[in-house]
């Protein structure tokens, strides 16, 4: 979504429009309200606002043992609608990798 936000879908469409469908509103695949329907009586997993207190959390340092990189965060480049992007870059120890 981050790429197809920066204009990747008509920059680079070769690429993007095949491996990054969805973003690109460019699927003309199955019906996904078929093969992934909607619970309508699911239970969020989030309130209102705590996904971004989390994030905020993590942007304030709570994460810190797992460096995290803030790529983008709301409000930034004048835009409210942009979503957190964040990468935990020690989320997992090098011995659980080798698991």
């Amino acid at each position: 979504a981050f790429w197809a936000s920066e204009g990747e879908c008509t920059a680079n469409p070769s690429f993007m429009l095949m491996e990054c469908a969805a973003s690109c509103q460019s699927y003309d695949g199955p019906d996904t309200s078929v093969n992934c329907p909607l619970n309508e009586t699911a239970i969020p997993a989030y309130k209102d606002g705590e996904m971004n207190a989390m994030f905020q959390q993590i942007a304030d340092g709570k994460w810190d043992r797992y460096r995290p990189n803030i790529l983008l965060r709301p409000g930034e480049r004048g835009n409210e609608d942009f979503p957190w992007i964040v990468t935990l870059d020690e989320f997992l120890t090098p011995e659980e990798c080798d698991v």
